[in-house]
């Protein structure tokens, strides 16, 4: 890894150049989005998951035979 920030996507949470790569937890707690673009465990799982979630429910809807 580069010595840069790494910053997230969503709220803007900064890991500064020490943690970045150092450690295990450092890839439990951000997720590479796309090649160089940073989502913290908190965003993706409170709302990336949750927008994913209701994106999926629009097409199921309308194709499902439940409804």
């Amino acid at each position: 890894m580069t010595n840069e920030e790494v910053k997230c996507i969503y709220c803007g949470k900064v890991a500064g150049p020490e943690t970045i790569g150092k450690s295990i937890s450092f890839y439990v707690n951000w997720i590479e989005y796309l090649p160089g673009k940073w989502m913290c465990r908190e965003c993706k799982e409170g709302k990336h998951d949750k927008n994913l979630v209701r994106y999926k429910i629009q097409f199921l809807s309308k194709d499902s035979k439940l409804y």
